[in-house]
């Protein structure tokens, strides 16, 4: 769903939006995305009311009340004129704690590749990152924390 949504939202302009629909119509059906700018950077928003009485043609008799369901994924471009999804930013990067490994290895792994260090070790065959914390990894974001001193 994520995916669906950085590609319908990347090319808005930065205070534009639009109404949606998801083409599997089972989570989020017809909704708004955006994009905007905040202190951490650009941002895809996505806005809707889910309410638990779908097009069922029977009504279920434990619906609830409806809910609203939104969020932000930003986005960066990080020097190939391309917008990515951003997983830190700058601040967020360099103050990681290696020691403390509370944060998470994958999406610390895609923001590395992200910024241009490779992790050979930790691609999977299929070209996917594996999210497991070890040398490599820890290395690069040591060589990121350094450069910015």
């Amino acid at each position: 769903m994520l995916e669906f949504i950085e590609k319908e939202g990347i090319n808005l302009k930065i205070g534009e939006s639009k109404q949606v629909e998801e083409p599997t119509g089972l989570v989020l059906r017809n909704f708004k995305i955006g994009r905007g700018q905040d202190e951490k950077g650009d941002y895809i928003s996505y806005y809707d009311i889910w309410n638990l009485n779908p097009s069922f043609e029977f009504p279920i008799s434990e619906q609830g009340k409806p809910f609203e369901i939104y969020d932000r994924i930003y986005t960066k471009d990080y020097g190939d004129g391309k917008q990515k999804r951003m997983y830190y930013t700058d601040k967020e990067l360099f103050d990681l704690d290696v020691n403390k490994k509370n944060f998470d290895t994958l999406a610390l792994q895609k923001e590395l590749v992200n910024r241009g260090y490779k992790l050979p070790k930790s691609t999977k065959e299929d070209g996917s990152l594996d999210g497991i914390w070890g040398d490599e990894t820890k290395s690069a974001l040591l060589q990121y924390q350094k450069s910015k001193k």
